[in-house]
């Protein structure tokens, strides 16, 4: 393989930053979270990590439990799932808010380069307002929010990813062509999400990313640190495989 492996041979014109774990790993809170949830709610479930890693493969919170329900037999009353869901991004939000979040290491580096190479950067996810609001107000000292063009939630499409409705959104916004745009997921549903937009895809799974399929993702890495944007139009954004 080559020291540096571009991603096309066009130029890149936009970065879309995925969920909210490609910006900051948040996946030990999402989990405390929702145990704390089950505690608070009276359900008393509680998910070990292992158990927790096989359900990450299904997306959506509210599917998560609904699953895990039928699975051990539980029947929930109608409209429990997405109150226990609630409580858990509450939970999520208060953690935030108490933890020095740090952003994933490369991300506040790569948004620099893309501002200085003219490369527009948007955050395209399918979480709720009330999560992007959390994140920001919880890397506020970390990342300037102002560099992207927008940020995309639930609020944005009809269907969640791995439906491909707001990353099709988000390239209407953006006006570009769909080659000359990437976009960044840390989940096998956001992989399927930009791809069945027909969009490039870079995979850089977080630390709970283990069990999950990243196989049509078009390039793998842990570390965003290893991609590089250059000003010439013919490397445009590249890997350093070294």
């Amino acid at each position: 393989m080559n020291a540096q492996t571009k991603f096309n041979t066009n130029n890149i014109k936009a970065v879309m930053f995925g969920a909210i774990g490609v910006i900051a790993e948040t996946s030990k809170l999402q989990f405390d979270a929702f145990n704390q949830a089950f505690k608070d709610t009276g359900l008393g479930w509680h998910w070990t990590r292992d158990a927790y890693l096989e359900m990450l493969t299904d997306p959506g919170g509210i599917n998560r439990i609904e699953k895990y329900a039928t699975s051990i037999g539980h029947q929930l009353e109608v409209g429990q799932a997405e109150r226990v869901y609630n409580k858990k991004s509450q939970i999520f939000e208060e953690l935030l808010a108490s933890t020095d979040l740090q952003p994933r290491p490369g991300v506040a580096a790569l948004i620099e380069q893309c501002k200085a190479n003219s490369v527009k950067v948007a955050w395209v996810t399918t979480t709720t307002e009330q999560n992007i609001d959390a994140m920001k107000t919880a890397l506020s000292s970390k990342l300037s929010f102002d560099d992207f063009e927008f940020i995309l939630f639930d609020k944005h499409c009809k269907h969640k990813k791995p439906a491909p409705d707001i990353y099709i959104e988000a390239i209407k916004r953006l006006d570009e062509e769909n080659q000359n745009a990437i976009a960044i997921e840390d989940s096998s549903s956001g992989v399927a999400s930009v791809r069945a937009a027909q969009l490039q895809c870079l995979a850089t799974p977080g630390d709970f990313g283990g069990k999950q399929d990243f196989s049509s993702a078009d390039f793998l890495i842990d570390d965003l640190s290893l991609v590089h944007v250059s000003g010439d139009e013919e490397s445009g954004i590249c890997i350093n495989t070294l």
